[in-house]
């Protein structure tokens, strides 16, 4: 699919969404998928179709060091569109703390 495709679905999509002018809120995992729809509606916020974004990422540490990876890559994908100042951009992040006991149920289902 090109990128005009693509982002001519998202931005239809949005068209039908309540409360566009406030502003959108993606949430980023550091997959391709979710970069890409955050790229798409960067590149949409930049055109003038909603005046903010808000990049959220959980990190529940299932994969450990991985896990903490994406977090960083997330955080820093997120300050690099923020400094390009076409759109305004916010980031949000938690991180979620497993207990053992937790962690020994998840891996005994």
């Amino acid at each position: 699919m090109t990128t005009d495709r693509v982002l001519g679905k998202v931005e239809k999509f949005l068209l039908t969404c309540e409360g566009l002018d406030r502003g959108v809120l993606v949430g980023v995992s550091g997959g391709a998928d979710s970069i890409c729809l955050t790229h798409a509606l960067f590149r949409l916020g930049s055109q003038g179709l909603f005046p903010k974004m808000l990049i959220a990422h959980v990190n529940h540490g299932l994969r450990g060091n991985e896990s903490d990876s994406d977090h960083k890559f997330v955080e820093d994908f997120a300050a690099t569109l923020k400094s390009q100042n076409a759109v305004r951009v916010d980031y949000i992040s938690t991180k979620v703390c497993r207990s053992e006991e937790h962690t020994s149920e998840l891996q005994s289902h």
